[in-house]
């Protein structure tokens, strides 16, 4: 099973007001910056990852917390 499923089933209900392209544009930019995280915590456990990888795993942080409020302020609209 990939990583990244059961997160996906998370944002396949979306609010029927929403259009279609915004509708998922937030949970596709949201597993995208997962998988990203992934990669950099698998480039630091094996030795290889940069000071500027380690930067933007932070800045991502910061955009996954933001898409998450988003998501969820939609789902309770």
């Amino acid at each position: 099973m990939d990583i990244l499923e059961p997160i996906a089933r998370l944002f396949k209900k979306e609010s029927p007001m929403s259009s279609p392209d915004s509708r998922a544009r937030a949970p596709a930019e949201l597993l995208d910056l997962i998988e990203s995280q992934l990669n950099t915590v698998e480039k630091e456990t094996i030795g290889v990852v940069t000071e500027a990888e380690l930067c933007e795993y932070e800045d991502r942080w910061d955009r996954i917390r933001q898409l998450y409020a988003e998501l969820i302020d939609r789902k309770a609209a």
